[in-house]
């Protein structure tokens, strides 16, 4: 099974964030954005698992460690990776709540390397954002992110997601397979 840990987004947010990401597909047509559906905040991909492998996962989402108070957050600019050069991936910066995630991924991170076996196949630094689109063949200018409007809308996460992902051709499809609700 192909896995990843996430935060979820309420409505309201995923909403004003396609809109977002509709706009740069005006101008931008070959870009891959994301379905309303994808959008989340990811922690940790973990790739595929087989189901012995999966259990481990979510009994340490069942650590007190990680049962938080829910977090208030709010979006912030839109921005890109790499910094330079072509954009690979087009995100919004999350902006309050940051600190809060950035914690909360650490605990999860630092329980799951713990586990024996391979689980995390990445160690890069964690930057909370949500991922609006893809790009692999746009030649695309990273000024036009300072017209896009600016989102400063506010949200809380209240829960903490393991899902599983299945590859369609019509694009992935997320399935939860366990959440722990925050406090």
């Amino acid at each position: 099974m192909r896995v990843f840990a996430a935060l979820p987004i309420p409505e309201a947010v995923i909403s004003a964030l396609t809109g977002v990401a509709g706009t740069l597909k005006k101008h931008y047509h070959r870009l891959k954005v994301i379905k309303p559906q994808g959008i989340h905040i990811t922690l940790l991909f973990f790739g595929e698992l087989s189901e012995e492998r999966i259990q481990p996962i979510m009994e340490i989402m069942e650590s007190p460690d990680l049962h938080i108070e829910r977090i208030k957050a709010s979006l912030g600019p839109i921005g890109c990776f790499p910094v330079r050069g072509n954009p690979r991936v087009i995100y919004c910066r999350i902006e309050a709540g940051k600190d809060q995630i950035t914690a909360f991924y650490g605990k999860f991170y630092a329980m799951v390397k713990k586990l024996s076996g391979h689980y995390i196949n990445n160690e890069k630094d964690f930057i909370p954002h949500i991922t609006l689109a893809r790009n692999k063949y746009e030649r695309i200018d990273a000024g036009v992110f300072k017209h896009l409007p600016e989102l400063k809308q506010s949200f809380t996460i209240d829960s903490f997601v393991l899902f599983q992902s299945i590859l369609k051709p019509q694009g992935a499809e997320y399935r939860p397979l366990k959440t722990v609700k925050f406090r």
